[in-house]
C-alpha cells in the first residue's frame, strides 16, 4: 500500500530530477560557452546546477508554474498554440527532432519543409523554431524518456 505509493512518488521525483538536470546542465553549459567572458568563468558549477534545480522545483511544484509543453501534454492548451521551442537533438535516420521549451522535451516528426531544412543543415541542435498549427500524436510512446516523452506531430515553420 503506502510503501508502493512512496516508491512510485520517489520514481516520479527521480524522473523529474533527471529530466530537469539534463536541461539545466545544457543551459548552463551553453551560457558558459557563449558568455564566458561576461560570466568570468563562474557560470557553470555544481552550485549553479543545484540552484537552478531548486528554482525549477519551487516554480513548478510550489508555485504551480507550467511550461507550454506541460500545458499541451495535459490538454490545457491545444498543440496548435503558437510557441518557440529549441532543438535539443536530431535523429539522423528520420530527421525527428527532440524539442524543448526549456522545461520539458518531446520528439517531433517534421513536415516536408522542415525536413528539407534539417537535411540542408539549417536546423540543428540549439536552433529555435517558432511553431504553430502543430498536432500531437501518441505514436512513438516510450521514446524520449522521463517527463515529456512521446512524439509530437510536426508542422510549422521557422
Amino acid at each position: 500500500g503506502a510503501e508502493i505509493g512512496e516508491r512510485a512518488a520517489s520514481e516520479l521525483e527521480l524522473d523529474w530530477l533527471q529530466s530537469h538536470h539534463r536541461l539545466v546542465v545544457w543551459k548552463l553549459a551553453s551560457q558558459q560557452r557563449c558568455l564566458a567572458r561576461a560570466l568570468g568563468g563562474g557560470g557553470f558549477s555544481v552550485a549553479g546546477v543545484v540552484g537552478q534545480l531548486a528554482h525549477r522545483h519551487r516554480r513548478e511544484r510550489v508555485q504551480r508554474h507550467r511550461s507550454v509543453l506541460s500545458r499541451i501534454e495535459d490538454g490545457t492548451d491545444p498543440p496548435s498554440v503558437g510557441m518557440v521551442l529549441c532543438v535539443a537533438a536530431v535523429r539522423c535516420e528520420d530527421g525527428a527532432l527532440e524539442l524543448t521549451d526549456g522545461w520539458r522535451c518531446l520528439w517531433a516528426a517534421p513536415d516536408a519543409h522542415l525536413l528539407r531544412q534539417i537535411r540542408k543543415g539549417r536546423v540543428a541542435v540549439g536552433t529555435k523554431l517558432r511553431l504553430s498549427g502543430c498536432g500531437l500524436t501518441s505514436e512513438g510512446e516510450g521514446e524520449g524518456g522521463g517527463e515529456g516523452g512521446g512524439k509530437g506531430g510536426g508542422g510549422g515553420g521557422q
